[in-house]
């Protein structure tokens, strides 16, 4: 398969791991790949990671990057921002 055959139909990240997914325009790689896919973890309070396969639930987590903030909100539970500035991949 030549480059000239390559087709991309649809570019995906994950920011938060375990949490939906970002559709894509464009995309930014640096070293460690594409820019704040899989950045972020939920953690429990003992720092243990949440992952879907003990908490199906995480799957309705939205995910968005908005400039220098990651935004998280899910139905009826309202809406967490975090700034990016200061983090690094």
């Amino acid at each position: 398969m030549s480059v000239s055959e390559i087709r991309i139909q649809e570019l995906w990240t994950y920011p938060v791991k375990s949490c939906q997914g970002v559709a894509l325009d464009t995309a930014r790689i640096g070293e460690a790949g594409f820019e704040h896919d899989r950045e972020f973890m939920l953690v429990d309070k003992d720092g243990a990671f949440l992952t879907q396969r003990h908490r199906p639930q995480l799957a309705r987590v939205g995910v968005e990057v908005e400039g220098d903030v990651l935004r998280m909100s899910i139905n009826n539970y309202g809406t967490y921002e975090h700034p990016l500035a200061g983090v690094t991949g």
